[in-house]
């Protein structure tokens, strides 16, 4: 298992600084980096108390299909990422779509429906959730393009 981070998540903080709708979209593309089962992608930082109210995302590979499932995951002081079931304010992870195939748009899939709040513990180091992206896929493929789309709203 490896992880990998799109530039969207190295070059954008928490974006919480006015109250309202917020949006965060990028791409991660790896180019000739070999992406396998169980990979994560760093996507975007989502601050403590945004309530997501929409995700789309799309995403292709040069040949090999590849399925991603997508959700939320605290870093609480480690580096444990996973994308299972589960809630932000209960465990490490909260799942946004279970499964989904490249070649689709894939929007609004949450689990147990929208919205969802994000919320970290006082304790919690970072003050954010990272969205990421988990290979599905058991056949390793290059060219993984995600391109990708969270809306979520901060309120005072």
């Amino acid at each position: 298992m490896a992880t990998y981070v799109s530039n969207n998540y190295t070059i954008t903080p928490p974006k919480n600084v006015e109250k309202g709708d917020q949006s965060q979209s990028g791409q991660y593309n790896s180019a000739a980096q070999v992406v396998t089962s169980a990979d994560i992608i760093q996507l975007a930082k989502i601050p403590h108390g945004a309530t997501v109210v929409a995700f789309t995302e799309d995403h292709s590979t040069g040949a090999t299909q590849m399925a991603l499932k997508y959700g939320f995951a605290r870093i609480g002081g480690d580096a444990t990422h996973t994308a299972t079931a589960g809630t932000l304010l209960t465990g490490r992870t909260s799942l946004i779509i279970a499964t989904c195939n490249q070649a689709a748009k894939n929007r609004e899939s949450v689990v147990g429906g929208l919205p969802i709040t994000i919320s970290v513990t006082d304790a919690d180091p970072n003050r954010y959730a990272d969205l990421i992206a988990v290979s599905a896929g058991t056949t390793p493929t290059t060219s993984l393009i995600i391109n990708f789309v969270v809306f979520y709203r901060m309120d005072p």
